[in-house]
């Protein structure tokens, strides 16, 4: 696969998300991926720091 938008891609779960962020007035429903859009469990297990339960007391 060399592409985003190779056939191989096509069915893989929410390749529009990805193909969205390369060609956005394709797919103008997909919203943006941001890091605020996470789940505060997910931002906490793969973004760390601020994110983090506890990170303001132990940078203090």
């Amino acid at each position: 696969m060399n592409s985003i938008f190779d056939g191989g891609f096509n069915g893989a779960t929410r390749s529009e998300m990805y193909r969205a962020q390369v060609a956005p007035e394709l797919f103008p429903n997909e919203k943006p991926m941001l890091v605020h859009q996470w789940p505060a469990e997910d931002r906490e297990a793969y973004c760390g720091g601020e994110y983090a339960a506890g990170y303001a007391e132990a940078a203090a």
